[in-house]
């Protein structure tokens, strides 16, 4: 996906806090980091950051609606595994180098 048909798209601002992180085991971060790297491999998940003490991650994502974005995280493995929430707010990037 090239740079200009992706800010064709809204733009988004997720950030995750890890809530149990006692849930999660090598099987399930295989299953999130495989599930996010479908969306990372599509060019919609740009950027990914974990808080630096591990407790969370913040995501920069391009996407057509924020229903499809939320549908995405309700449907992480570490979500549904109850090990971390996220919220989902749009943003307008007006600088960055995608």
């Amino acid at each position: 996906m090239n740079f200009k048909y992706r800010f064709n798209m809204k733009q988004f601002l997720v950030t995750g806090v890890l809530i149990a992180p006692e849930k999660i085991n090598d099987e399930l971060l295989q299953t999130h980091m495989a599930y996010t790297q479908q969306w990372m491999d599509a060019g919609r998940i740009v950027m990914s950051a974990l808080y630096a003490d591990m407790t969370g991650v913040v995501n920069i994502v391009f996407a057509d609606t924020q229903e499809e974005v939320e549908a995405f995280y309700a449907n992480e493995p570490f979500h549904r595994a109850g090990a971390q929430d996220y919220v989902v707010r749009e943003i307008n990037i007006h600088y960055g180098r995608f």
